[in-house]
């Protein structure tokens, strides 16, 4: 049942599911830079939603249709913006200096959760309101490079890939819930290195599975 749905001459990257229409949100170089494109799953109606001529990257969607994605815009740092489905009505969400990557909604689409900082100098992973308010920092830091954080289902924790600051070969799984300290949960699976793309819930089907 494997369906080839893009078939430009370009890197696409980070798709993600709408959830209501049968459509994926990925991010492209069709164009000539990153660029966040919508395409229904047979592959018709590609769009391109940002028509931007700074980089857009890493969107996600929202369970009521919003794309969260980090950008360019503005100057040579990443921040996170926010849209409507159609690619209307972006929003700039984040401006802390460092730079901010990776969204990923929690399954009541009322919080996002990101990445802030440079990898290889450390990142951690931080949390805020749909609208940009009240963001929280909630693990990482110096010495580690936090990314590629996912919900748990109940939108009580995150799991994320935890690394040793400029070193992808020295991964772990780990999950952390807001006011708690992260755990490790490597040693729960085969001792290889833990890597994975975040937006998916395949680590907590694991769990859950046992």
């Amino acid at each position: 049942g494997v369906v080839q749905v893009t078939h430009d001459h370009a890197f696409d990257d980070h798709p993600h599911f709408t959830g209501y229409d049968k459509a994926l949100v990925y991010e492209s170089t069709a164009g000539g830079n990153w660029e966040i494109r919508r395409i229904a799953v047979d592959g018709s109606g590609e769009a391109d939603l940002t028509q931007n001529k700074a980089a857009d990257r890493y969107p996600a969607t929202a369970p009521r249709g919003a794309i969260a994605f980090a950008s360019k815009r503005g100057g040579s740092s990443w921040h996170l913006w926010s849209m409507r489905a159609n690619g209307k009505h972006a929003v700039q969400l984040t401006r802390q200096p460092g730079g901010q990557s990776q969204p990923a909604w929690n399954p009541s689409g009322a919080k996002i959760a990101f990445v802030a900082g440079t990898p290889g100098q450390g990142t951690s992973i931080w949390s805020m309101f749909r609208n940009g308010t009240k963001p929280q920092r909630l693990v990482g830091g110096s010495g580690h490079d936090a990314s590629n954080p996912a919900w748990s289902p109940d939108g009580t924790s995150i799991v994320y890939q935890d690394c040793s600051a400029g070193n992808v070969t020295d991964c772990g799984l780990t999950t952390v819930a807001p006011g708690s300290p992260p755990f490790d949960v490597s040693t729960l699976r085969a001792p290889y290195v833990d890597t994975f793309d975040g937006g998916d819930s395949r680590f907590w089907q694991v769990i859950t599975n046992g």
